[in-house]
């Protein structure tokens, strides 16, 4: 029983401490709008999708994730928006391409825009976008607030670390009940990521990559 007890006690320590990063994640990091004034510069936006809508449409996260980063570009604050993610099941077109293609609906060229739609997950986000950004420069992460911290921390494991972070929204929905769940959400996804991450780093070092099963990103 004291087992037992111990491994409840640390599960909760875990997620209440990922709950407090999203909170404090939230609070702390800048509005992307409060960037469109400053002096600051990137070469890349880093977009993260999040979810559809019913009709398989951007959802409301998604949609404010894109029009944040296509605001930046417009101010000269990026010279490039990166779109990563997939949440549509095969029922739409992936999340990152219509996030591009409300890019282009705005009027930015092709060569303003790249597109990584095969992620499921915050780590395979960065995963699988670290080749494309590998070019070098600055890179500034756009999502909503309560996430940026830890996909800051996924984009630095999967090694393209970001020069700073801001957000579309810090919750993207307006109830008490709905930003308690994202927390809640949030703070049960910090430490299962922050395992799979270690898992799949392990078993890179010892030469089992090609062993591991992509689901354990996801």
């Amino acid at each position: 029983m004291g087992v037992i007890r111990t491994l409840f006690l640390l599960a909760a320590a875990s997620v209440g401490a990922g709950a407090a990063a999203a909170v404090g994640s939230a609070y702390t990091t800048p509005s992307c709008a409060d960037l469109l004034s400053g002096d600051a510069r990137f070469d890349t936006a880093v977009v993260l999708g999040a979810g559809l809508a019913g009709d398989g449409t951007l959802g409301r996260a998604s949609e404010a994730r894109a029009r944040a980063g296509l605001d930046l570009y417009q101010a000269g604050i990026v010279g490039h928006l990166h779109f990563t993610g997939d949440a549509s099941e095969g029922r739409a077109d992936p999340v990152a391409r219509q996030m591009d293609t409300l890019a282009m609906a705005e009027g930015l060229p092709p060569s303003a825009t790249s597109v990584e739609p095969l992620s499921r997950s915050t780590l395979e986000n960065a995963l699988f976008s670290q080749p494309r950004l590998a070019r070098g420069g600055s890179l500034l992460l756009v999502s909503s607030g309560y996430h940026l911290w830890r996909g800051a921390a996924s984009m630095a494991w999967a090694g393209a670390p970001v020069a700073a972070a801001c957000q579309s929204a810090r919750f993207d929905v307006r109830s008490p009940a709905h930003k308690a769940e994202l927390v809640l959400l949030e703070g049960i996804k910090w430490p299962g990521n922050v395992a799979r991450a270690a898992l799949w780093s392990a078993g890179q070092a010892v030469g089992l990559g090609d062993y591991l099963p992509q689901k354990l990103l996801n």
